[in-house]
């Protein structure tokens, strides 16, 4: 599993969804070069960032990476879902990879009241994608930075 920031953009607005009350903010998910995961430098280029950009949307946002018997499982995990405190909607590709991010009030209340804040005053966060990549192992350069996969 690779550990990548997604950045908050800006001050959220409120929005209502299913009768429930949502934070919704700009993230940027990933943007093509070399990033830092579990594993050291990876390369993400730009044709793999895109590429299935939809398969993003409805992703739940967790406040940790979910774990089921000590071992890392998808945020998809049935198990794991009372753990979301959102989801990734409106996933699209602009030289970057960067979507919505519905924050769930309530759920924020509950699990972190202080994220919520945080959310709420538009203060930059970071949060992991929690990101399953295939690796290609291969050395090289990019923009003048070291990676050992893709």
């Amino acid at each position: 599993m690779k550990k990548l920031a997604i950045n908050l953009q800006a001050k959220p607005e409120e929005k209502t969804l299913n009768g429930r009350e949502y934070l919704v903010a700009p993230l940027t998910l990933i943007v093509p070069g070399v990033l830092n995961g579990s594993r050291g430098p990876l390369l993400y280029p730009e044709d793999e960032v895109r590429h299935n950009v939809d398969s993003w949307n409805a992703i739940p946002m967790t406040i940790n990476h979910p774990v089921v018997d000590g071992k890392s499982v998808s945020a998809r995990t049935p198990s794991i879902m009372n753990q979301s405190v959102g989801m990734i909607l409106e996933a699209k590709y602009d030289g970057k990879l960067t979507a919505q991010g519905w924050f769930d009030v309530e759920a924020l209340k509950r699990l972190d009241p202080n994220l919520l804040i945080n959310i709420r005053n538009g203060n930059k966060i970071e949060l992991s994608t929690g990101l399953y990549t295939d690796d290609e192992r291969r050395k090289g350069t990019y923009n003048g930075v070291e990676y050992t996969s893709i």
